[in-house]
């Protein structure tokens, strides 16, 4: 089958969705290493910002698999693995990222 303008489009926008679906599960798995294994020292308002952002990942997370399978009902969204695009440094340590991590979140806030 030819590619036709639609079908472009609704590749694009499944490539679009799936790296953004991958971006909230490496966010998701990054919070979840942290409330677990903490290598800075965790705050009670770091616990409760994280357990927020956490929520909002997961409802997003649902949202983009709902539009995945409305674009494509049999791709499976629980195949798309993660990714570390969503969060760029130049620190190399973990511990940097937690504290890099943990400064936006309050700032978010």
């Amino acid at each position: 089958m030819a590619l036709t303008m639609t079908r472009t489009r609704t590749q694009t926008t499944l490539t679009k969705l799936a790296q953004m679906l991958a971006d909230i599960n490496g966010e998701l798995s990054f919070i979840t290493d942290v409330l677990e294994h903490p290598l800075v020292t965790l705050l009670e308002g770091d616990q409760a910002r994280l357990q927020d952002r956490r929520a909002i990942l997961e409802r997003n997370r649902a949202a983009v698999c709902i539009t995945i399978r409305q674009f494509d009902p049999e791709l499976d969204p629980e195949t798309v693995g993660e990714s570390i695009a969503w969060f760029k440094t130049r620190r190399r340590k973990p511990s940097s990222r937690q504290s890099a991590y943990l400064a936006w979140l309050m700032r978010q806030s």
